[in-house]
């Protein structure tokens, strides 16, 4: 195989007479083939888990606020957490939940039709689950550096 001199770490370019795959396309394949269809399950299980948190989050909370006797501040309170809460369970399970659901219907897409655009379409959610999971671990760890700066800089104020 000869190296491609344009980009050092570009996968190598083979020649006429190699073959980039010696057991033959139809292997590679069917690996393929085997292992989305072995991963679609446990997808689509993460996914419906998502849901499932989801809903399970956003109905247990209301009723808590419900469930305190009387409009004292507690109350109060337990409302205005919900407020703050719904949108970090949108961000933390929903979205994924949503993204992960994609993938596992596109990979039965690719499974039903073995059309190679459907593979790239599965292989896309994928990405996008990735991507979404990628930047919000950022965010999360640039909320715990900010958190741990004004925490350290309260400490020297006292």
């Amino acid at each position: 195989m000869a190296m491609n001199e344009s980009n050092p770490y570009q996968a190598p370019i083979a020649s006429a007479d190699q073959s980039l795959d010696p057991q033959g396309s139809d292997h590679v394949m069917h690996e393929l083939d085997r292992s989305l269809a072995q991963t679609k399950p446990w997808v689509t299980f993460l996914s419906i888990l998502g849901f499932l948190m989801t809903a399970f989050v956003l109905l247990a909370f209301p009723l808590t606020i419900f469930a305190q006797p009387g409009p004292g501040p507690m109350r109060a309170e337990l409302g205005i957490m919900f407020v703050l809460l719904f949108p970090m369970v949108i961000l933390f399970y929903l979205v994924p939940s949503v993204l992960l659901w994609k993938y596992s219907r596109r990979i039965g897409d690719y499974l039903q039709l073995r059309n190679p655009e459907n593979i790239a379409s599965a292989i896309t959610a994928q990405k996008s689950f990735w991507r979404y999971v990628g930047i919000l671990v950022a965010v999360v760890i640039g909320i715990y550096v900010a958190g741990l700066a004004i925490v350290l800089v309260i400490g020297r104020l006292a």
